[in-house]
């Protein structure tokens, strides 16, 4: 999921780049943008190194996945995702901060919307997979007006 969505997003316009924890300090002056957010909702400042390291308790870093966009090697836009949380097949966002100087241009929105895009393509390829090793074989594929792909499957029963 986290490749599939770093290259939708790249192949959408965006400069995308997994965040990792050697790149705290960049991701800090950004989060310094958001002081009023943090400490209205958390009673603190926020912190890079939080945000990339907080979890659930049944989590694992690899179930994490912290994205950028950048314009002119700035952070124009941050999301952290918790894959299979709280259940299976269910992606949580646990922030979504756009720079406050590029609001109202929506990026939050296509970046969810991508996000979307990506999770139902993910679910459709587990679901073919099902079929496929249960003998259905494509026999029509179609891309529908909301650019989600379609299958007719189709199995001999002798």
């Amino acid at each position: 999921m986290r490749d599939k969505f770093l290259k939708v997003l790249n192949n959408s316009g965006f400069i995308a780049k997994i965040i990792n924890p050697y790149m705290s300090e960049l991701l800090q002056k950004f989060i310094d943008k958001f002081d009023d957010f943090f400490i209205k909702c958390e009673g603190i400042k926020g912190c890079a190194e939080n945000i990339l390291e907080a979890l659930p308790t049944n989590k694992k870093l690899e179930d994490k996945i912290c994205i950028a966009t950048f314009e002119n090697e700035n952070i124009t836009s941050f999301i952290d995702l918790i894959l299979e949380y709280p259940e299976k097949d269910t992606i949580t966002i646990g922030y979504l901060l756009v720079n406050p100087e590029m609001r109202g241009k929506n990026i939050g929105s296509t970046i969810v919307e991508l996000l979307n895009e990506c999770a139902i393509a993910e679910n459709y390829q587990n679901a073919l997979n099902f079929w496929q090793k249960n003998g259905f074989r494509i026999e029509l594929e179609n891309t529908n007006a909301l650019n989600i792909k379609e299958f007719v499957l189709e199995r001999d029963l002798i």
